[in-house]
This record gives C-alpha cells, sequence and structure tokens, in this order.
C-alpha cells in the first residue's frame, strides 16, 4: 500500500507540471494497435571521469494492444562507462500487485562490450515495459567532451522502431538543475506522428526528463548508487503553440470534494468517465523503497473561478491541480503552471498520454483507477472497470434527469492547430527549490514539432486544404427608417461540427485570421455622433508597441494584434464616453460566453478619415469577477481593427490576425441613439453588406448579408416624391434699407426644413 502511495505522489508532481504541456516522445508505426517509446536516460546527466553513474534505458509500449513477443531489448552504454555494481533487465509492470494476478519479470542479459542484449519471449500489455537499469562508475580516463548512449528493441509484432540516441557530454563539470529531454508529439492510432492540421489525434505521447545525478544511498539496508534529482522544482510553466487546444468544455468534470477525497491503496474517488489520459513516472525516494516507477491516471476537474480549464492528479491525501490561462493580447496559446511543488520526492521522469477523444473505446482498459492495469492500484481484487459505452449511457441518463440535451456520441478533447505555417513551438521553463536569494532555474527550453534526431528544426503541420471553413455574416440595423441615426448589429457566424465532433477523420473548423466588412452604400458615419464622442489612448488599452500619435508603423503594429499587455485592463482606463458598443463571442472551447465592449480609438488624423481604430476587449464573466477580486487575468481578448472611409462614402473595417482560436459565433453591436455613429441609408430598399474572411489555414471566402429599409425618416413614407422648394426674401420691404435675408429650402414632401 506504502509503496502505491509513493507511486500516486510521484505521478503528480511531475504530470502536474506538464498536464497540458502536451510534451511528445517519438514513436512508431504498428497496425497492431500497440507501439513503443523509446528513452535512455544517465546519471548524472552530464558524466564526470571517475564519478559514480547510472544508466536507464526503456521502451514503453504506449498504444492501446498487447505488443506479443518475443522481444530484444539491446542497450549501448556510453564509451567509459564500466558497470560495477548493478545491471537489472525486467518486464511488464513496474510492481508487484494483486489485482494484476503477477511480478515484474526479471530477464537475464548478455553483455559485450559495450552492448547489453536483453531477449524477453513474453507480451507488454499497454502501458507497462521492458527495461535496463546499470550502475557503476565512469573510467577516470574517459576523455572530455561528446559521448552517448543509444536503445533499440526488435521483435514482437510491432513494427520496428528507430533506435533513440542519448547525446551527452563528459566534462568536470557538475550538472544542475534542468531538464534533460522535452519534446512533444501527436500521434494517430497507428502511433505515427499525426501532422494533419486540425486534426483530433489520438494521443499525445510525451516525454520529461529532468537533469539527474548519481547518488549511494541505502533505502532497506543496502547501499545501492541510484538516480537523483539534481534539484526539485518549485515552479514550473509551459507554454504552448498557438492554436493547440483542449476542449475541456462538454468533457465530463471530477469535483473537488471527490478529488480530494482517498481510498484505500492511494486512489482517490474520481469516475472513470472524468479520465483523460495516464501518466508514467519514475522517482527516487531516498529514505524508504528507492527508485519507484508507477502508472497512474489523470483526471478533468472543475475548473476554479475565473479559469479556462483545470486538471489533477491524486496526490495521496494533498491534491495538487494544474491551473491554465489564454495568453491574451499576444497569439492566444495556453499557458500552463505549478507554483510549489511538493518536496516530498525526487522525480525523474515523466511519460504523459493524453487521449485526443476520450471516449474512444481504444482507451477502456487505461480509463481510470478501475481500468488502469487492471485495477492495480485498488486494494479490493475485484475488477470494476466499465466500457466506454457503458459510461456514455450512465451519462446521458444524468443529463436526462437534468433536463439536458444528451452528451454526443464522440466528443473531441484535443485538437491541432489549424495553420501550416511556421514550425509549432513549445517551451519549458522552472525554478528549483533552493536556500532563500539563492535561485537556481532553467529555460525556457524549447521543442519544435515533429523533429527527427538528424534534424532538430522540425516542420509545421500539413493538409490546411482539407480543413471545413464556411463563414456567414449578418449586418442589421436597430431601425428601419431611411436617413436615422441606428445602431447596428453585426454578427459573424463559424460552423464548428468538426470542432467538436470526434468521429474517426474529422477535422476541427479552421479559424478566422483576417475579416473585412465593406457596409453597403448609403451607411455613413454619423456627423451626430462627433459630439461628446470621447477616445481611448493606446497606453490605456495596453498596447505595447508605441504610443499616441498613432500613425504609421505603430499603427501597422497595433493592427497586428499581438502586442498587448494583459496587466493594462482597457475597461478600467478606457473612458466611458469613447464605448461606442458592444460584443459577445460564443465559443465551443469554453462553458462561458467571452463578452465586452467597443472602443474608439485615439488618432493623430481628423476622426472621419481613413485610418481609424477600433478596440475590442472582452472577456469570461468569471475571469472579470476573479481579476476584481485581485486574481491574475485567465480569458480575455484584446484586439484593434481598422476603419477605412472609402472614396464613395462607405465604411470599411478591417480586423487582422485575429486569435487562432475557433469561435462559433461573434455578435457585435454599435450603439442606437442620436449620438449612434453611423446612420441608416437615405431611401428605403434592401441593402446587401459584404464580407470576406481569411482562415488560419489560407482558405479565403466570401460571406454577404442584406438588411431592409422599410420606412422613410421620422417614420414617414417610404420614397416620399421629389418636390424640392425655394423660398427667399428680405425680413423688410423698406426699399435701400439694411436686412436680413433668409432662404429656405425644402428637399421634398414629409421631411424637416433644412436652413
Amino acid at each position: 500500500m506504502r509503496l502505491r502511495r509513493l507511486l500516486v505522489r510521484a505521478a503528480t508532481l511531475t504530470a502536474a507540471g506538464l498536464m497540458l504541456a502536451l510534451i511528445a516522445g517519438a514513436a512508431s508505426a504498428s497496425a497492431s494497435g500497440g507501439w513503443w517509446v523509446l528513452s535512455a536516460t544517465t546519471a548524472p546527466d552530464k558524466p564526470q571521469p571517475g564519478q559514480p553513474a547510472v544508466v536507464l534505458f526503456k521502451a514503453t509500449n504506449t498504444g492501446y494492444k498487447t505488443i506479443k513477443g518475443p522481444m530484444v531489448l539491446k542497450a549501448t552504454l556510453p564509451a567509459g562507462f564500466e558497470p560495477t555494481k548493478e545491471l537489472t533487465g525486467q518486464a511488464g509492470p513496474e510492481f508487484a500487485s494483486a489485482a494484476l494476478h503477477r511480478e515484474p519479470v526479471f530477464l537475464t542479459c548478455k553483455t559485450e562490450g559495450r552492448t547489453v542484449s536483453c531477449p524477453y519471449s513474453g507480451s507488454i500489455p499497454p502501458t507497462e515495459s521492458i527495461r535496463l537499469k546499470a550502475a557503476g562508475v565512469m573510467n577516470p580516463a574517459t576523455p572530455l567532451g561528446a559521448n552517448e548512449a543509444a536503445i533499440e528493441i526488435t521483435g514482437g509484432d510491432a513494427p520496428a522502431v528507430t533506435p533513440f540516441v542519448k547525446k551527452l557530454e563528459v566534462t568536470p563539470e557538475p550538472t544542475g538543475f534542468g531538464v534533460e529531454r522535452y519534446e512533444i508529439r501527436p500521434e494517430n492510432a497507428n502511433g505515427e506522428p499525426e501532422t494533419q492540421a486540425g486534426a483530433h489525434p489520438f494521443q499525445l505521447t510525451s516525454i520529461f526528463n529532468s537533469n539527474q545525478v548519481a547518488v549511494e544511498i541505502a533505502p532497506q539496508g543496502f547501499i545501492r548508487t541510484l538516480p537523483n534529482a539534481a534539484a526539485l522544482p518549485k515552479d514550473l510553466h509551459f507554454v504552448l503553440p498557438p492554436g493547440l487546444i483542449g476542449k475541456a468544455a462538454g468533457i465530463p468534470k471530477c469535483t473537488g470534494p471527490t478529488f480530494a477525497s482517498t481510498i484505500e491503496g492511494g486512489a482517490n474517488e474520481c469516475p472513470e468517465k472524468t479520465a483523460i489520459g495516464y501518466a508514467v513516472v519514475s522517482l527516487l525516494n531516498p529514505a524508504v523503497q528507492g527508485y519507484l516507477q508507477g502508472v497512474v491516471p489523470v483526471f478533468n476537474l472543475e475548473p476554479s473561478e475565473g479559469e479556462p480549464a483545470r486538471f489533477g492528479f491524486e496526490f495521496h491525501t494533498v491534491p495538487v491541480v494544474l491551473t491554465t490561462k489564454v495568453r491574451s493580447g499576444k497569439d492566444y496559446g495556453v499557458e500552463v503552471s505549478v507554483h510549489e511543488a511538493p518536496q516530498s520526492a525526487a522525480v525523474l521522469t515523466t511519460a504523459l498520454t493524453l487521449w485526443g477523444v476520450p471516449q474512444d473505446p481504444r482507451h477502456d482498459s487505461e480509463r481510470g483507477w478501475q481500468c488502469l492495469q487492471e485495477g492495480a492500484w485498488l486494494e479490493e481484487v475485484v475488477n470494476k472497470c466499465k466500457s466506454s459505452a457503458a459510461l456514455e449511457a450512465e451519462e446521458n441518463e444524468r443529463l436526462e434527469e437534468e433536463g439536458k440535451p444528451p452528451r454526443p456520441a464522440e466528443e473531441a478533447f484535443l485538437s491541432m492547430p489549424t495553420s501550416c505555417e511556421g514550425v509549432p513551438v513549445t517551451t519549458a521553463s522552472g525554478e528549483a527549490w533552493t536556500p532563500a536569494g539563492k535561485p537556481e532555474t532553467f529555460g525556457p527550453v524549447a521543442y519544435n514539432f515533429f523533429s527527427k534526431p538528424s534534424a532538430l528544426s522540425g516542420t509545421p503541420f500539413t493538409g490546411c486544404a482539407k480543413l471545413p471553413f464556411e463563414p456567414s455574416i449578418s449586418v442589421q440595423p436597430d431601425k428601419a427608417q431611411a436617413a436615422t441615426p441606428s445602431g447596428y448589429t453585426v454578427t459573424v457566424g463559424v460552423d464548428q461540427k468538426g470542432t467538436v465532433s470526434g468521429k474517426e477523420g474529422e477535422l476541427a473548423d479552421a479559424a478566422v485570421k483576417k475579416t473585412e466588412l465593406t457596409l453597403p452604400p448609403g451607411v455613413y458615419a454619423s456627423a451626430g455622433a462627433s459630439q461628446g464622442l470621447g477616445t481611448c489612448t493606446t497606453e490605456g488599452f495596453g498596447f505595447e508597441g508605441g504610443g499616441e500619435p498613432l500613425g504609421g508603423e505603430s499603427f501597422a503594429k497595433l493592427m497586428n494584434n499581438n502586442e498587448f499587455s494583459t496587466e493594462q485592463l482597457n475597461k478600467t482606463t478606457c473612458p466611458e464616453s469613447s464605448k461606442i458598443g458592444t460584443v459577445d463571442i460564443e465559443t465551443p472551447l469554453l462553458e462561458e460566453h467571452v463578452v465586452g465592449d467597443v472602443y474608439l480609438a485615439r488618432h493623430d488624423t481628423n476622426p472621419f478619415t481613413s485610418p481609424l481604430a477600433l478596440f475590442i476587449f472582452a472577456e469570461t464573466p468569471a475571469s472579470k469577477a476573479f481579476v476584481a477580486k485581485g486574481g491574475e487575468p485567465k480569458v480575455q481578448v484584446k484586439l484593434a481593427g481598422q476603419v477605412q472611409l472609402l472614396g464613395d462614402g462607405r465604411i470599411k473595417s478591417v480586423f487582422g490576425n485575429t486569435p487562432p482560436v475557433q469561435f462559433s459565433k461573434l455578435t457585435l453591436h454599435l450603439e442606437d441613439g442620436p449620438r449612434a455613429a453611423q446612420a441608416t441609408p437615405e431611401k428605403c430598399g434592401t441593402y446587401e453588406s459584404n464580407g470576406v474572411f481569411e482562415a488560419s489555414s489560407g482558405a479565403v471566402k466570401p460571406a454577404n448579408g442584406s438588411f431592409t429599409i422599410s420606412q422613410g425618416a421620422g417614420g414617414g413614407p417610404c420614397n416620399p416624391a421629389f418636390a424640392p422648394s425655394v423660398q427667399a426674401g428680405a425680413d423688410s420691404s423698406q426699399a435701400g434699407a439694411f436686412s436680413p435675408f433668409r432662404v429656405t429650402t425644402d428637399k421634398e414632401t414629409n421631411t424637416n426644413d433644412e436652413d
């Protein structure tokens, strides 16, 4: 029982820093449903001549089916490494369990020079591995400089996987706090890299290894050389590439009290339906068992106030959660942080798997405590694992009782970016637990997607032409009267069925990158709006790319929409007089709408000449409430748009480089009233607005909408006859006298006179 609890703690510590970082390692293709992830680590990460060292090799089945043997793990030790104390090969589960009815299998390995071969005739179920641990010393005569270790595996019914080569450096300098390996790679159902833009990957398999050192300890009375962390992490921070999203909205959640409760064996009571993956970790507990490994589930939790999503792992009696936020005002990628991680164990490596579609029945054998490794974490031997179909039926029954619609049969959790421009990059950084005044940090360490050992530059996503993109637009005045100041409601819609659906082969809808909207002839800026209308400064809105006067290069930076500060909240600094409308954004990625206001930006030109600028600021109500209490913003949108007055008087708005985040409906309402910023056309009739939308995938599509003016000005008849008249004369009829001369024109019947 104690062993299991220690393993749970380790999984929580490591995975809490990685949950949404989605750090993936290399795998091979397999039509059998099982595939390998290979890893090789050395402790120290930078070996020193004459010093103790430990080398660990591991091949893990991260697929969904068992890999059948026979197979051979072959490891190449670093040059100069001399095994002197321990060389142990194992296969199968990481530890013995009554529920599994089996124990790890010890292997007979053969050494020839630097090569160690470990044959195994059995099978490796999902999440289990074949592994080798070698303890020894680095020969004092080992040359300084580049060195390497390698692992390969042959045989079995999984296709051959490319050997993994661990590059290292022999140096007299000690190994410090940092990351030895940081990768991310989405996989399809064959274990191959999922390079399709907008795809819902089968899973993301991840590797995160801390820098390690070798120590001699006696956890059970036997002196052993074991790996240990160079330093214990305190804070970890991960920055994901823009467009890589996890749609937690709609996915069942484990409540806080349920997550915090524990049962015998060290598990918590989060139900299987809230599981979204699992994590395999290794750690060192120097006081008790020593070097340990284990597998634990990952759960989707109810987010706290202001958060877009929250995830958690069972840490025995201490719950550890991972908070998220959106990189507002920049590229709108997701940031994940963990603060003040516990110090109860030294976490060494983490292999993390998250599911693209959690309801996929191929994940049933790994779903939650009851299913993962046949319920190995539970004290009870009876397996209570339920299929995804049974869980879906239970969930829909609950929703029906609450009067809610049933959950989609397959609902996507993960979606890849919908852009094929540039290599997606993720970074990690951290701070260690150190004495006060002596901070020790690492990073940011970057990883380029789809990197190969021989070419670390990475590659972009592909297949953007396949992504669906069907925008629509509607422009409706608040008043149907001609020649009248009026508010307008602009609604942009984008079908997001592909983003929500997790059906095999369906792709997420491309995000809107640029929007151009030209209002019909006759919709002009209203002169009355200039009286008392204020403006918002770029400083007040949080623009970091330049101040007033806003023109030239600074205006171009503003329109790029990636140099805004999230700390400067424009709602508290933009004057109310500069507000000209409201905005409401609905997205399938969040439970709440994102709502806010539209402001007129200050500019160095006449306010009715081109170009003008508009500011849009919006946030979720929960995030707004959280900020009001002194919290950090979690979900905010800051955008600047250009308004052009064309030569024929028409109004054209342009919003470019908008966030690569899918929304289903955006409603912008420009305020109504006698001082509305725009007026209706002077004649009755049907008027068409023209929109042009550019997608993140590169697709460009038009979308038009129309409205009808059905009454004349002031509610009079529609399009009265044109009968102008002129009256002119002096006030006095006295010849030769000075007198005012008045001219009165009337352009048509049923209208007011104009002097």
